[in-house]
């Protein structure tokens, strides 16, 4: 029998084998090592795997829990496939303020729900532009110089225009040809049986002429019964055809799109940009209401081009634009799921903006720095599109101990940079979502420091500041080994304030060795708004010397 324990939060080294857990509390699973992978029964997907982490004396496979899904009411039920075994697990999460109890589309501009949905959007729409940039590598990735990425990161919140967007270019390109297929769509002769009079029958198949017989009489007239009704094929101009069922769902899709990315610009008003999506908006909602293709049935499940989709001149052009219109939203509903983990990957991009600030503030020789080479998957997966394999380390700074090197690691790449160190860390045991390490790029250390950031998705104060804090600071005591660590945690600001803040900053006592210095760092869900409290943050712990 697979054994197995959940732990409540990422940070909770005590064991605790709790089914019912919160929603919103990020939990992870650890099973015997000898589970490979986690299936979620039913949506057949696999939970992300985070290594191997020690408990209780013992190694364990560690999985990370994601949000069920969307638009659930109540709690909601999780089985868990462990490994190809045929070994269940059961649990139930609290019907709590998670993210897959939102519908965004039903929430006021102002809920935060709704603003973490539009960050999803605006992460996506960021990575999407930067790898239309990028050049091709090994495995579906672009492949981008840090610096690029960042300054196409500034273009894309700081330019006079609004962003470009998927939507946008179908408004531009495809706007017309959808005005005209939602206007006059293509019709077809469907012939169906119906019982109508003799005198207007037209024509009659094998399956009338069987009816026919075996009604009582000895003629027409006798065997049409009082009524004068026969079983009879006529045929009727329709447009509720696959080709138009994949246009509605284009309508659907485009409306609530459109809703989205109007709501996010509309400091952007008199652009031409901004008026061709109203204009296209405007559009689809009045086909949708009261065009000719507004009674035709909803697509069902994945759907398969027929001739008129990949050869008819009109249709044809639509085709690509709603699969990647589909795709993008589908992504997005993935996301949806691991958002947490798309806000501590907006968090590491804005962290490594940061730093790249700090070593512009160095003003090293010309010819001395390190190139950072960014990869972007095409695709997210579990909520990210950073391929692990990206180089995000290198930073060179100036500091009262002399010429400092930064790293920046997280995931698997932590245990190694722990290696390499050798100061005795276990950071990669409570999952930091980011570790910044300072050393020297010339000599060995023997106390190096540490900045561990944790970026926590919530939607409401479910669970008390004092408490996380304590206990993120009581488990980075527990694995600092000899390195001097300083903790970070990042969250999504519960108000509309536009720009992020120091919320709290105090040392936390315990039990051994020197007290574990804990930063809240409050954000809107708009990361690079981050960068200058994040800037002020490695400024201390790595030039001013602020980590005690």
């Amino acid at each position: 029998m697979v054994e197995w324990r959940v732990l409540r939060t990422p940070w909770d080294l005590d064991a605790c084998q709790e089914l019912e857990l919160s929603s919103s509390s990020r939990p992870r699973l650890l099973v015997s090592t000898s589970v490979r992978s986690v299936t979620v029964e039913g949506a057949g997907t696999d939970l992300c795997a985070l290594g191997q982490s020690e408990l209780e004396g013992r190694t364990w496979s560690a999985f990370e829990l994601a949000a069920p899904g969307r638009n659930s009411g109540g709690d909601e039920a999780v089985r868990l496939q462990l490994g190809e075994s045929r070994e269940f697990l059961n649990f139930r999460l609290f019907d709590g303020p998670g993210l897959h109890h939102l519908d965004p589309d039903l929430l006021p501009a102002e809920h935060i729900g709704r603003r973490a949905y539009e960050f999803l959007g605006r992460h996506t729409d960021l990575v999407y532009g930067a790898l239309d940039e990028g050049p091709r590598v090994l495995g579906g990735c672009a492949s981008l110089e840090l610096g690029e990425f960042l300054d196409g990161w500034r273009r894309f919140h700081e330019g006079t225009e609004p962003r470009m967007a998927l939507i946008v270019r179908l408004a531009i390109e495809m706007g017309r040809t959808v005005r005209e297929i939602g206007e006059r769509p293509r019709h077809v002769l469907r012939r169906r049986r119906s019982m109508e009079r003799v005198s207007s029958v037209r024509q009659i198949d094998p399956a009338g002429v069987r009816w026919l017989v075996r009604q009582p009489g000895s003629n027409l007239a006798e065997r049409a019964g009082p009524r004068q009704r026969v079983l009879a094929v006529i045929r009727e101009e329709t447009v509720d055809t696959l080709e138009n069922r994949v246009m509605r769902d284009l309508f659907d899709r485009s409306k609530s799109e459109c809703r989205r990315w109007l709501g996010e610009n509309s400091d952007f008003e008199e652009s031409k940009r901004y008026a061709e999506v109203a204009r296209f908006s405007s559009v689809v909602r009045r086909l949708r209401r009261v065009g000719p293709l507004s009674a035709v049935k909803p697509v069902q499940g994945q759907v398969e081009p027929n001739y008129v989709l990949q050869h008819d001149d009109r249709y044809s052009q639509i085709w690509p634009w709603y699969l990647k219109l589909r795709r993008r939203q589908q992504e997005e509903d993935r996301m949806w799921r691991w958002g947490h983990r798309s806000f501590a990957e907006a968090t590491r991009l804005s962290i490594a903006w940061a730093l790249d600030e700090l070593e512009h503030e160095a003003v090293l020789p010309s010819g001395v720095g390190y190139e950072r080479r960014l990869l972007l998957r095409s695709e997210q997966r579990y909520g990210a599109f950073v391929d692990p394999r990206s180089e995000l380390s290198g930073w060179l700074i100036r500091s009262p101990r002399g010429m400092r090197a930064l790293s920046m690691s997280s995931g698997p790449q932590l245990k190694s940079l722990e290696h390499y160190l050798g100061f005795g860390s276990r950071l990669h045991q409570v999952i930091p979502d980011a570790v910044i390490a300072s050393h020297s790029p010339f000599s060995s250390e023997a106390t190096p420091t540490l900045v561990a950031v944790w970026a926590r998705m919530r939607m409401t104060g479910d669970m008390p500041m004092d408490e996380i804090c304590t206990g993120l600071a009581r488990a980075t005591a527990t694995v600092r080994g000899a390195a001097r660590v300083h903790v970070v945690l990042v969250e999504p600001a519960l108000d509309e304030a536009n720009n992020a803040k120091l919320v709290e900053e105090r040392s936390y006592p315990v039990s051994k060795g020197p007290s574990v210095s804990v930063s809240v760092i409050s954000t809107p869900l708009r990361l690079d708004r981050a960068r200058d409290v994040l800037i002020d943050q490695m400024h201390r712990a790595f030039v001013d010397g602020g980590v005690t």
